[in-house]
């Protein structure tokens, strides 16, 4: 929390650079004559820029801080910005990027004191994909910021003399939703003050990157024009975000975690103003989502496939258990997700925003005509789909919650076999689980080298043949799905999207990184040792690239990893539900131990990282054995009864760099 309060102050500080809605000069011809040297730097160094090489910048005029503290990377694409922050008649110029995920981060500012153009007040400015700035109808700002498991907002106006007064200032914590405390004084604040303060009326705000209209800068000076008010044509409307196809599984990661915040935020706004009844949703008129008008051309087919079902519903034999319509419908909203996790690169903000309006009718729609019928019929059904979409906030917020490793699996599963979580949620533990000689029996490979998820792939089922168990093979990304009782395995099956929707849907979700070794299951179940200083400095290394400093821990110098104090001699986690009793210190394949151990040989985390301005943490565990070498990754605070949750890591850089050192 008090790295929260520390980003949040940084943000308070940026906002002395910008006052409420732009007035923004586009091309280059209409750029002021003093700013004009520097959009030449801009230009001549673009590549330097990209590429991140601060030595080329050294002796320019203006650029040569550009990529010092106030650089977020990687990046593919520089672009710029005029606008008169503080109403004098004086534009200041804006200097950002657009990332891998085609999120903007904002950078640098120039302003023009009327003799000399320089950085303003030489205050370099973090803001980072995880951030953002939205202008408010009442002259007023928020700053916002979310990670993780973290956020927090910031409220500000300016004087007469324009300087910054900050209204209020709070951070947040995702536990059983979002606990709010003021961050000066630590107070709690209710979850009505909160919104009221920060998004009176549900109003959000103009947002600083989508909203603005930005000059990206080509390589050879080329300059094109982003303005957010014109229309596209059909040649040009795909996708504002679509150049730099998300193909680093982290940024990936990223833009769907803020998909599903996003729509969460859009859920909740729309369940406190009034849901609409099915009658209601069927006498909304449908949106002009064309292609000309910006829109994928999924949003215009799923609204069609929508408005058809919604038809056939309405038309459909009531107070039966006839109920093939709803979970057509069901299956509309769950192919939402699997499509938008599919087609991110593709989808620019209003057809993400169309995506979360059709969501709206597809859900609300949902809830009354199950509710309809339950009071009908009183079939459990029903019951089972009502008790589901009256929680659907917690289930949404649990997802969310999900950490990296278990996001991925999940997504992974959801393309694959067309069961997305967001609409499903996911079990914790169920009876009648198979026992592992019967695995033995049915997996290709040793249990131990699988990920295990339980899922209820269908709500409106009355019996356990909706449960399936899904198995990933870590090493090879292998899926498969076992039924609840049935026990034998099955391979997952994507839907025929092209037939239900009318299009080709293309898979732009990141590849699964196999690890490469020499070794088969059977020589990854031996015991082996590694080189602490290879460790050390292999960490150092993965740190950098990864943007996060690493330190090594011991039972001699352990490490507070949010109030829980590890590694000792012995200490217990959990790891995928299942508690370990954990021994720390070399392990050797002669040591006979039981299934509820496990033998840490090194740990490593980034919670005294001071550089990183994400709030998200982690704490590495490095298993060499007995058993299958593993690299356990925790980023949240214990349990109640001070255990940490780990699970195995997604990153196969660091998984596999690990596994090469092991002889």
């Amino acid at each position: 929390m008090r790295k929260i309060k520390s980003y949040l102050s940084l943000i308070g500080l940026m906002l002395i650079l910008l006052i409420c809605y732009p007035t923004i000069v586009k091309a280059q011809d209409e750029v002021p004559e003093y700013f004009q040297p520097v959009v030449l730097e801009l230009e001549q160094h673009y590549q330097d820029i990209l590429d991140f090489n601060p030595d080329a910048l050294q002796g320019t005029r203006y650029l040569s801080n550009l990529l010092q503290d106030n650089f977020y990377g990687p990046a593919v694409e520089l672009k710029y910005a005029l606008h008169d922050w503080n109403q004098n008649g004086t534009p200041e110029l804006y200097v950002g990027f657009n990332d891998e995920g085609g999120r903007g981060v904002l950078s640098y500012i120039f302003t023009y004191d009327g003799t000399e153009v320089h950085d303003l007040e030489g205050t370099p400015v973090v803001f980072t994909n995880r951030g953002n700035l939205y202008f408010r109808s009442d002259g007023l700002i928020n700053a916002f910021f979310s990670g993780s498991h973290a956020g927090g907002n910031s409220l500000v106006q300016f004087d007469n003399q324009d300087n910054p007064v900050q209204l209020s200032s709070h951070n947040y914590i995702f536990l059983d939703g979002r606990n709010f405390q003021n961050t000066e004084t630590g107070e709690p604040v209710t979850e009505e003050e909160y919104d009221a303060i920060y998004s009176p009326e549900g109003e959000e705000g103009v947002d600083i990157h989508q909203n603005f209209n930005w000059t990206i800068l080509g390589s050879n000076g080329d300059v094109a024009d982003t303005s957010g008010n014109q229309e596209q044509s059909s040649d040009t409307n795909q996708l504002d975000n679509a150049e730099g196809l998300m193909e680093d599984s982290t940024a990936y990661l990223q833009k769907l975690r803020e998909l599903n915040e996003n729509w969460l935020q859009v859920y909740n706004d729309h369940q406190a103003k009034g849901t609409w009844t099915f009658d209601e949703v069927l006498a909304l008129p449908s949106e002009n989502y064309s292609l000309s008008r910006g829109y994928h051309p999924i949003v215009e087919s799923l609204q069609t496939v929508l408005n058809t079902t919604l038809n056939e519903m309405a038309n459909a034999p009531r107070g039966s258990n006839y109920i093939p319509e709803s979970r057509h419908l069901y299956s509309i909203l769950m192919d939402t997700f699997v499509i938008e996790k599919r087609l991110a690169p593709e989808l620019n903000k209003v057809s993400n925003e169309a995506i979360n309006q059709l969501r709206l009718r597809a859900f609300d729609a949902l809830r009354d005509y199950n509710y309809q019928e339950y009071q009908l019929t009183g079939i459990l059904s029903y019951e089972f789909l009502e008790n589901f979409l009256a929680s659907y906030n917690q289930e949404m917020t649990a997802v969310i919650e999900l950490d990296d490793v278990s996001f991925d699996h999940f997504n992974r599963i959801a393309i694959s076999d067309g069961m997305a979580v967001e609409m499903i949620g996911y079990m914790n533990s169920v009876d009648y689980m198979p026992s592992n000689e019967l695995l033995d029996s049915q997996l290709n490979y040793p249990i131990n080298e699988y990920q295990n998820y339980i899922m209820r792939t269908n709500k409106l089922a009355q019996d356990i043949s909706a449960v399936r168990l899904y198995y990933l093979h870590i090493p090879t990304g292998e899926m498969i799905y076992m039924p609840l009782g049935n026990y034998s395995p099955h391979p997952l099956e994507e839907p025929d999207y092209a037939t239900i929707y009318g299009l080709d849907i293309a898979n732009h979700y990141p590849e699964y990184q196999a690890i490469n070794s020499n070794t088969n299951h059977q020589s990854m179940s031996e015991s082996g040792s590694f080189s602490a200083e290879a460790l050390a400095s292999f960490m150092q290394s993965w740190g950098v690239e990864m943007g996060q400093v690493y330190q090594s821990y011991t039972p001699e110098q352990p490490v507070d990893f949010y109030g829980a104090v590890i590694p000792q001699q012995e200490f217990k986690i959990v790891v995928d539900g299942q508690e370990y009793q954990v021994i720390y210190g070399e392990s050797s394949s002669d040591q006979i131990i039981s299934d509820n151990h496990l033998y840490v040989d090194a740990v490593y985390s980034d919670i005294s990282d001071t550089v990183n301005p994400s709030s998200e943490r982690h704490l590495y565990l490095f298993v060499v054995g007995p058993g299958q070498p593993r690299v356990l990754i925790s980023m949240t605070a214990p349990d109640d009864r001070g255990y940490l949750h780990f699970s195995d890591t997604a990153n196969m850089a660091l998984y596999n760099g690990f596994l090469n050192m092991i002889n």
